[in-house]
C-alpha cells in the first residue's frame, strides 16, 4: 500500500505564513482513500485541496538556484495525485 505526505501550503485560497506552516502537520494519506490523521480532517483537507486545483508548482530547494515549474494537477479515484507534465518542466 502506498503512502503520500503532503503539505499544506494554503487554505481557501490564501497561502500560509511561516508560522502556521510549522504548527499543520503534514497530510499523509494512503491509496483507497483511507484516512491516516488523528480525527481524519487533515486527510479530508488534503484530498479537497487536491480535487479542487488545477495548477501548482513544482520547484527545488536548493541554495542560491531556487526553481519552479508550473503543473497541471488532478487527483485519481484513491486520492493519488496526477501531475500533468510537459518535456520542458
Amino acid at each position: 500500500m502506498r503512502t503520500f505526505v503532503y503539505r499544506v501550503v494554503a487554505l481557501r485560497g490564501r497561502f500560509l505564513t511561516t508560522a502556521q506552516l510549522d504548527a499543520v502537520a503534514p497530510v499523509r494519506l494512503t491509496c483507497g482513500m483511507r484516512e491516516t490523521g488523528p480525527d481524519g480532517d487533515p486527510a479530508r483537507i488534503g484530498r479537497r485541496l487536491l480535487r479542487r486545483q488545477q495548477r501548482g508548482t513544482l520547484a527545488t530547494s536548493m541554495r542560491g538556484a531556487p526553481y519552479a515549474s508550473l503543473v497541471l494537477v488532478a487527483a485519481d479515484l484513491d486520492a493519488s495525485p496526477l501531475l500533468l507534465l510537459s518535456d520542458l518542466a
